[in-house]
């Protein structure tokens, strides 16, 4: 999935979207090629993958499209003071525990 289809589903900010990839890198759940036009594409490593499969089984809702994009929306009302971070990681925690 590339940044312009993380965009239409209301996930990152182009801010962002370096610092996700170099933890990608960094914590090595995903490793760079270069592709068959010469273009730099990632690869899920087989440790990405096994993490991948361990949060989607034990948090299947946090690996969604919606609720990372649900979770931003949040993140920038607190960043305008419209939510506060205490109520929102109140409200965070019942809905995950």
């Amino acid at each position: 999935m590339d940044h312009r289809a993380l965009e239409r589903l209301g996930i990152g900010r182009p801010a962002t979207f370096a610092s996700i990839i170099e933890t990608l890198l960094r914590r090595e759940y995903v490793q760079e090629l270069t592709g068959t036009r010469g273009k730099s594409v990632l690869q899920p490593t087989e440790f990405g993958l096994q993490v991948d499969a361990l949060v989607a089984h034990a948090f299947p809702a946090l690996v969604t499209p919606d609720y990372t994009a649900d979770m931003e929306g949040r993140l920038d009302a607190i960043e305008r003071g419209a939510e506060t971070r205490p109520a929102y990681l109140q409200r965070w925690y019942a809905d995950f525990r």
